[in-house]
């Protein structure tokens, strides 16, 4: 009798703790196992070209994805996944759609399935000069088509970030060029010769962290200048910087990517390893004889790490381990990107012919 009664009070435990149907509104969501996936890969190679490098990506859901990259006929290139199949973005006038130059695509980043941006370079015509030259891109998905807007020039573009699509930041490389977007309006902040952006992350537009650097042309020669800078709503400063030389390579933080959560509560950048900002000091949790190039999160337990050598790595709130399912693609030289909802993952790799989307579900 005593027994029966014991069993009669765990179930009723169980029952009113976790019910498996629509009667629990407290029952906390199970997560998801994110070392434990299938992975799937697709090729993505464009006919009749003998590059296809993809370079980064985005996704507003794993049923909407976009990566962006490069091929030698001079189109740039896109492509989309619905849920289904990858299918090649048109963009050129010679593909149907409305480009008309040639172009070349770094990055991505959209705020919602209708407000999508893509930046890089084109080529363009200098009626002053006389003369054709790369410069600054910046092209927009409305939910229809891709166009491009028009913009002050400057040079090659490959960094874009912020959190409202009312007010967001894009990067170019060593010429320096810096557009702060306002109400989707890109306006020229700056246009200097020797200061590249790499990444722009934030969680609001009075809280944006930059990667950047410089090549130096003075003193120590042969030196390299990275910066993390902060800008709160008015103005950027210098957050944290330090000088890699010919013989010395400090790697004080990541000089590749930068990721923050939507709280500020972990702030993170990769570079030759992981490093997490605790105080005022970068404290180094991962190593790497390969650069990770690419870091993102769903939530500050669940974020991925890749970079060469087909490393790929995940953070489950508790510590950081290398997937071994990942490296055994054995074509793939480098993954590039990566993108995680907390439910599926797609990493984004190339072996310098042919891109690959790495699918873990």
């Amino acid at each position: 009798m005593k027994n029966s009664k014991i069993f009669l009070l765990l179930a009723a435990v169980i029952f009113l703790g976790c019910p498996d149907d629509e009667r629990c509104t407290t029952c906390p969501p199970l997560q998801k196992d994110m070392r434990n996936l299938t992975w799937t890969v697709d090729t993505l190679a464009y006919p009749g070209s003998y590059q296809t490098s993809m370079y980064r990506i985005w996704a507003g859901s794993s049923r909407d994805v976009y990566v962006v990259g490069h091929n030698e006929r001079g189109y740039g290139k896109m492509y989309h996944y619905d849920g289904t199949k990858w299918e090649s973005v048109k963009l050129a006038v010679l593909e149907g759609g409305n480009i008309s130059v040639p172009i070349d695509l770094a990055n991505i980043q959209g705020f919602t399935a209708n407000n999508i941006y893509a930046v890089g370079e084109e080529l363009f015509w200098d009626p002053v000069l006389q003369k054709l030259y790369d410069s600054s891109m910046v092209i927009h998905y409305d939910g229809m088509q891709w166009k491009k807007i028009e913009i002050e020039k400057g040079g090659r573009l490959q960094a874009i970030g912020g959190a409202s699509s009312d007010d967001f930041w894009i990067g170019g490389g060593l010429s320096g060029t810096l557009y702060h977007v306002i109400n989707g309006v890109p306006q020229m902040i700056t246009k200097t010769d020797s200061i590249a952006y790499l990444s722009f992350i934030g969680n609001s537009p009075n809280n944006m962290y930059a990667l950047a650097y410089q090549v130096d042309k003075y003193p120590p020669l042969d030196s390299t200048r990275y910066y993390i800078l902060h800008y709160d709503g008015s103005k950027w400063s210098l957050q944290d910087f330090y000088i890699e030389t010919f013989n010395n390579f400090p790697w004080t933080f990541g000089v590749a990517s930068l990721w923050v959560d939507k709280n500020s509560e972990v702030f993170y950048s990769v570079g030759f390893g992981i490093y997490k900002k605790i105080g005022s000091s970068w404290v180094k949790e991962a190593s790497s004889t390969e650069s990770f190039r690419h870091i993102y999160g769903s939530t500050k337990n669940n974020i991925f790490v890749v970079g060469g050598d087909r490393q790929a790595y995940h953070f489950n709130g508790t510590n950081w381990k290398q997937l071994n399912e990942p490296s055994k693609y054995s074509m793939i030289d480098a993954y590039e990107a990566v993108w995680t909802d907390g439910e599926e993952v797609f990493i984004l790799g190339s072996d310098g012919n042919k891109s690959y989307v790495l699918h873990g579900r």
